[in-house]
């Protein structure tokens, strides 16, 4: 049988068999064990912060960074985890990204056409059926990042 310090008595009289578990995940270090609990008992997240603390053997960091990318999933289920593979993983990079998003288009030729209109630009409809959209879409992509979502196509400006 484990003798508990008074710290440690006292969280686990306070949280439980929750706090008891907590505390022998992160090796009856009670300042880590309280860190671990105030991220298991934050409503920030749409998930179980035990579960992901256990699957990360009491690493906070890592638990706390699953959840995080949980919640960017959850904010942005279209093109969330296409823009965290296209860096690599990475969320702060994929969160800056995030806010740079231009629209979604059902192709490039699209994104050409709307880019075209919003600008005024009159092209005389004699040359209308002559200009390759999807080649001008590409062009036109430069200052962007594209993110192939299937069925449509995902700009974020660069």
């Amino acid at each position: 049988m484990i003798n508990y310090n008074e710290e440690q008595q006292e969280f686990i009289e306070e949280h439980g068999q929750q706090g008891l578990d907590v505390l022998k995940l992160c090796d009856y270090d009670i300042d880590h064990a309280t860190d671990c609990m105030e991220f298991i008992n934050n409503a920030e997240w749409n998930v179980d912060g035990y579960e992901l603390l256990v699957k990360h053997k009491g690493d906070l960091v890592a638990a706390q960074d699953e959840a995080d990318k949980i919640a960017f999933l959850e904010e942005y289920p279209d093109w969330g985890q296409a823009l965290l593979d296209n860096h690599h993983g990475k969320l702060e990079y994929a969160q800056e990204q995030a806010a740079k998003f231009e629209g979604s288009y059902d192709s490039m030729a699209e994104f050409a056409q709307q880019h075209v209109e919003e600008r005024g630009i009159e092209i005389p409809s004699l040359l209308q059926d002559h200009i390759d959209w999807e080649s001008l879409g590409r062009d036109l992509a430069h200052d962007f990042t594209v993110i192939d979502g299937g069925n449509c196509v995902y700009l974020f400006r660069d």
